[in-house]
């Protein structure tokens, strides 16, 4: 999920990069921005970005239910 708004900006380079720059300050340190366009897809960042928060979202709730089922699982096993 914190991947998205960095894919998402690609484009513009107006988010504030780990290094403390601007991406667009900097020519060449938006790494999304050369990944995407090294890929030939920088015009498809917005379902790349949209593709990033759903995965991440999945992988949360995924944790979450996997979190709530092994201590049932722990429960069930005590007797």
């Amino acid at each position: 999920m914190d991947l998205a708004p960095y894919i998402d900006d690609a484009i513009d380079q107006k988010l504030i990069l780990p290094g403390g720059l601007i991406g667009a300050d900097a020519p060449g340190n938006h790494d999304w921005g050369n990944i995407l366009i090294d890929l030939a897809m920088l015009e498809r960042h917005p379902q790349i970005a949209t593709f990033a928060d759903s995965g991440g979202v999945f992988i949360m709730a995924l944790a979450l239910v996997w979190g709530g089922f092994l201590p049932y699982k722990q429960y069930l096993n005590q007797s």
